[in-house]
This record gives structure tokens, sequence and C-alpha cells, in this order.
């Protein structure tokens, strides 16, 4: 049984590591990165660089799928139009499916719309699916405000979608930053995610819930293109004024200490 064990997992790297970093690259422009512990009840997992996701292989149950699994990071950094390639590769590939598939609408500056907004939408019934009033849960300080952000969760875990409102920007580390993130998540237990949602996101998005349909209208106006790019540069200033507040209350006293006797 150990042999076997150990055959299996020379296999199974020696593909992963030899045919899934020409597709990484060539539908996503992102590398294959290393080797790390198991987790999601796979054996085999590695990391993609740069924080963009994992590719998991060898899974408990006895699955032979190899699952890729690209961050919202990953698919904000991937080269443009990795979606046209995506849906290239699904369509022709022999048993490809998409397990899971979040689509997201950022509003930077919260111009057009916060968490509590989407509150009212939920009072006002825009959240029903299907006639019904989903389940409601707030995450955070609602009534003072919450340093790490509040959330607007719609639906339970385990259906085939879930709605997420959440204070991005304060997420990341961002105090001040009114970015609000309004996500769905669509999971293909209990229902098909057809490939056509990677060529037509908006038109998935705004049919999940009414409320989702207007948010979009409010935003017709936005350059998505302009919007991918400041997205990316919002998150790095976040992220790096973040290791600086960091810097400062970890290792400000030290800073302090060696220029008595060194320059800057």
């Amino acid at each position: 049984a150990d042999l076997i064990s150990t055959l299996d997992e020379e296999k199974i790297t020696s593909v992963i590591e030899l045919y899934i970093p020409e597709y990484l690259d060539k539908i996503f422009g992102l590398e294959l990165g290393e080797r790390c512990s198991p987790m999601n009840n796979y054996k085999y997992v590695w990391k993609i660089a740069g924080d963009c996701g994992h590719v998991f292989a060898g899974h408990t149950g006895g699955s032979k799928r190899i699952l890729i699994d690209i961050t919202g990071k990953g698919c904000t950094l991937a080269k443009p139009r990795w979606n046209e390639r995506l849906y290239d590769f699904l369509t022709k590939s022999k048993g490809g499916k998409i397990n899971r598939l979040d689509i997201c609408l950022d509003d930077l500056t919260g111009e057009y719309f916060d968490v509590d907004f989407l509150d009212e939408l939920d009072t006002k019934g825009l959240f029903k699916s299907g006639g019904r009033q989903p389940k409601i849960n707030k995450l955070g300080d609602w009534k003072y405000g919450d340093s790490a952000g509040r959330t607007f969760n719609v639906g339970k875990r385990g259906g085939s979608k879930v709605h997420r409102g959440y204070e991005r920007g304060k997420k990341l580390g961002d105090l001040f930053s009114n970015w609000t993130r309004s996500e769905v998540e669509f999971l293909a237990s209990h229902a098909f995610l057809p490939f056509d949602m990677l060529l037509n996101p908006d038109s998935y998005f705004a049919g999940a819930y009414p409320a989702c349909a207007l948010l979009l209208e409010l935003m017709d106006s936005v350059d998505i293109e302009q919007q991918r790019i400041e997205l990316i540069k919002k998150e790095s200033q976040i992220t790096l004024e973040k290791s600086f507040d960091i810097h400062r209350h970890q290792f400000g006293a030290y800073i302090a200490f060696y220029r008595t006797f060194m320059d800057d």
C-alpha cells in the first residue's frame, strides 16, 4: 500500500508540474508556485504564485479530478481576456466543469452603494429569490462602525447561490475606505454552472437577485477595464499602507534605537 501511494504521488506530481504551468501561463498569465501542505481534503496541493490561488490533486474521496482554484486577486492580476481563453479551453475539454464561480461588483468610492444601501434593498424585497425571503446575516459592528468592516450576507451556504456585500477596503486594512463589494457566489452543488458565465458575467450577476440588477444599472457608466486597473492600484495602496503601519507599531522602537548610531 505504501509503494502504491508513493507511485501515485510521483505520477500526480509529474503531471501537475509538467502540464499545469503551461495552461496557467497560456490562459491566465500566472505561474505555478511551490508545493504546500494538504488542505480541503486534497493530499497534494500547490500554490499559484502571487497569492493567486491553488492547484489541488489527490482527493481523499477518490476523485481523479484536478481542481484549479483562482482567487479574486488572481482574476484581477490575470492577463486581460483570460475569461475568453478559459471558455475556449473548457468548451474543448473532456469532462471539464466549473464547481464555483464568484461574480463581484466593486464600488471603490462608495458613490453608488454601500452595505447600508444593500440593507435597504433587502427591506424593499429586492433580494427575494423565487418569491421567498432569504436568510439575512449581518456581521461586524452595525451600530458604531467596525474597523474590520461590516458584511451583509444573503442566503445560506449549501444552496446554489449566496450574496455577500462587504466593506472591502476596511477588511484590507484601510479604516477610512468606502470601497464596497457586492459579490454573488454560484455553486454547482445544486445547479449547473454554464461556461457562458465566463463570457457574460453581468447577465448572471443581474439575474441572481433584483437588487444586483439595480446595482449594475446604477454603475452602467463605469468603465470596467479602468475599474480593474483602479482596483489593482487601490488594493496595492492599502496593502502598502498596512505594511507601514505594522512596521511602525512593531519595529518603530528598534528603528529609533538604530538611529542613535546609524544614519537613515
